[in-house]
């Protein structure tokens, strides 16, 4: 990989160590995927986690002198007054991976979003601009509903990206990666946000980390949340990290004739069978459940006042921790509405992830949620959910059961 005479200085410590050690990252890895040389970004997105593994790489560049040059936001940890709230014990070694979370970033000089959207409302590229996205929502919106190109980072590579302000060139930063190689066309019937979520569940499932799909058949009215689930699912179940939706996103708009785009004639087609399929593997189980998590990815300002509506004047079951994951941002734009959710028993929360120990007290006992995703990760945390629509959720904290 050729560096310019600035990059060698920087490799080589004439910057300080820890932007060497930044730069020794970034080298490596262009070096392993044959990148001819390094490109500048505007932005990145750590998808730091509050958990060991992402932050010895962080200290160790903090603690040499690395500061980040360019925009760099980060994943959420969890929001420590929580503990006070739910009563729950955190131990030592936990409580001390979020202080450090935080005394890291402050040294790096991210900005400490604490959210996994930040690509909706914080932290957004222009078509065609080249970012380093971690955070398996972001990856497939930044690449494919703006157009603009990362690849799939890891927490440390966008760190040091970040660091750098600059990421190998290679993977879908390159025009010839991001031409689709297979056509799905859909026939499922897709009704919603929720839909789209199990659509992009499925295409995980069945699709190569390498494909880039071309998808025929969705209605070109998409929400953000839609479009946000779906490449969230699909990069969760799967490693799909550019998708091109017909009608919809920007990349395919400027292609006159589709047919001649792809690069294989290779062709899948999704039945409304093979959505039910996934429906079903997630939405069959029933009882009575201890809790309800919305917002993995967080949710959206639309998504947090329709709970609002759909509990009208009811509140939730005694028995329920109905727990709405959000921004800070969100959360003060929304507020007094905040307010008036809590007295109906449902909680909004700033900088936090459903994967915490937090939120321990709800392991154990069956969840519900809206997002396959939050039942990936909390099935690893001893949590059973079921999958379900917001407005099944809202009629099933009522209750108590599902």
């Amino acid at each position: 990989m050729l560096l310019t005479t600035e990059e060698e200085n920087v490799l080589n410590g004439n910057f300080g160590i820890g932007k060497s050690n930044a730069m020794k990252l970034l080298v490596s890895l262009g070096e392993m995927f044959d990148a001819d040389r390094l490109i500048p970004i505007k932005r990145a997105h750590w998808a730091v986690s509050g958990q060991e593994g992402d932050l010895f790489f962080a200290e160790k560049l903090a603690n040499s002198g690395a500061r980040v040059s360019v925009v760099t936001t980060t994943n959420p940890a969890w929001d420590s007054s929580l503990s006070d709230l739910f009563h729950v014990d955190i131990d030592d070694y936990e409580r001390s991976l979020l202080d450090r979370t935080i005394e890291v970033s402050d040294k790096l000089g991210v900005i400490k979003s604490f959210n996994c959207t930040p690509y909706l409302y914080k932290d957004v590229p222009s078509f065609g601009e080249h970012t380093a996205f971690s955070e398996s929502s972001a990856t497939p919106y930044i690449n494919s509903v703006y157009g603009a190109r990362t690849n799939r980072e890891s927490s440390s590579s966008a760190l040091a990206a970040g660091v750098i302000g600059k990421t190998p060139n290679y993977g879908l930063h390159l025009d010839k990666n991001r031409v689709p190689n297979i056509t799905v066309d859909v026939s499922a019937q897709i009704k919603d946000d929720f839909d789209m979520g199990l659509l992009g569940w499925y295409l995980g499932e069945i699709l190569k980390p390498d494909d880039v799909p071309l998808i025929r058949g969705l209605s070109s009215e998409m929400t953000e949340e839609g479009l946000r689930d779906f490449g969230a699912m699909i990069n969760t179940s799967g490693a799909v990290s550019l998708f091109h939706l017909e009608g919809v996103t920007p990349e395919v708009k400027r292609i006159s004739d589709t047919s001649l785009w792809v690069t294989s004639r290779e062709k899948i087609t999704v039945t409304s069978e093979d959505v039910e399929r996934v429906r079903k593997k997630f939405t069959e189980r029933g009882g009575k459940i201890n809790s309800v998590y919305i917002g993995c990815p967080h949710s959206t300002i639309p998504e947090i006042m329709k709970v609002n509506r759909l509990l009208d004047g009811r509140k939730v079951n005694d028995d329920v921790k109905f727990l709405i994951f959000t921004s800070a941002t969100n959360l003060k734009i929304l507020g007094e509405n905040v307010k008036k959710l809590a007295s109906k028993g449902v909680y909004v929360m700033q900088d936090s992830c459903v994967d915490e120990p937090v939120f321990k007290f709800t392991e154990g006992g069956l969840g519900a949620t809206n997002s396959l995703k939050a039942a990936y990760y909390r099935k690893r945390r001893n949590q059973e959910f079921v999958v379900t629509t917001i407005e099944n959720l809202v009629e099933a904290a009522v209750r108590g059961y599902i």
